[in-house]
């Protein structure tokens, strides 16, 4: 569980299509951005508290990783 600020270490990038997603339970996407760095620095703290899904697509390939936040 977090407040909404995180850090996200992609390490090696290959693509420069790669695409960093949150989505909300509801599949909602609530944030989206290219991913071009091997660390992002989110601020999700204006995001309601609940449960969410960060998605990075890169090169054909999917991970998916689950974010509570709490207020």
């Amino acid at each position: 569980p977090g407040n909404g600020l995180l850090t996200i270490n992609i390490g090696s990038v290959e693509s420069s299509t790669a695409l960093l997603i949150v989505q909300d339970m509801f599949g909602k996407t609530v944030f989206e951005s290219s991913a071009k760095v091997a660390a992002m620095h989110l601020n999700l703290s204006d995001y309601a508290a609940g449960i969410y899904m960060i998605s990075l697509e890169d090169n054909g390939s999917l991970t998916t990783e689950r974010l509570v936040i709490q207020k």
